[in-house]
C-alpha cells in the first residue's frame, strides 16, 4: 500500500516540477533578454553603466529583442493557467482562450497607450503560436503521465 502512495507522490512531485520548469524558465529567459537587448529599462536607469549592449543590427538580434521575450511570457502564462486550473486535460481550450484574450488584450492596450511598447500584429501572431505550443506540450505532457 505505501508503495503505491510513493509512486503517485513521484508523479505528483514530477509534474509539479514539469509545470514550474516551464514558467520559470521562460520568465527568466525574458528577463535576461530585456537586460541585454533593450537599452531603455527604466527599472536598470540607476545601473545602465554595467552594462554593454550588444549589436543589435542583424536581424536576428532584432527578431530576438522585439519578439523573443513576448514569446517565452506567452508560453509561461500559458503553464501557469493550466497548473491554476488544476491540470485537468478537458480545460486546456479554456486555458488558450483565457491566454489568447489575455494577450490580444495586452497589445491593445499598448496601441491604446496604457502599457509602453509597440503594438504590432506580428507580437500578437507569435504569442498566439507560443500558446498553442505550450499546450500541445501540455497535452503531450499529459498523456505521457498517465
Amino acid at each position: 500500500m505505501t508503495r503505491v502512495f510513493e509512486f503517485r507522490d513521484m508523479r505528483v512531485r514530477s509534474k509539479a516540477l514539469f509545470y514550474c520548469a516551464n514558467i520559470i524558465v521562460p520568465l527568466i529567459a525574458g528577463l535576461l533578454i530585456y537586460i541585454h537587448c533593450r537599452s531603455s529599462i527604466y527599472a536598470l536607469a540607476p545601473i545602465q553603466w554595467l552594462y554593454s549592449y550588444p549589436s543589435q543590427s542583424t536581424r536576428c538580434a532584432v527578431y530576438l529583442r522585439n519578439y523573443a521575450a513576448d514569446i517565452l511570457w506567452a508560453y509561461s502564462l500559458t503553464f501557469a493557467v493550466q497548473i491554476t486550473i488544476r491540470h485537468k486535460r478537458k480545460n486546456l481550450m479554456w486555458t488558450f482562450f483565457v491566454c489568447s484574450i489575455f494577450a490580444c488584450v495586452i497589445e491593445s492596450m499598448q496601441k491604446i497607450g496604457v502599457f509602453s511598447g509597440t503594438f504590432d500584429i506580428t507580437d500578437i501572431a507569435l504569442e498566439l503560436a507560443s500558446i498553442c505550443f505550450a499546450v500541445i506540450i501540455i497535452r503531450l505532457f499529459g498523456e505521457v503521465q498517465r
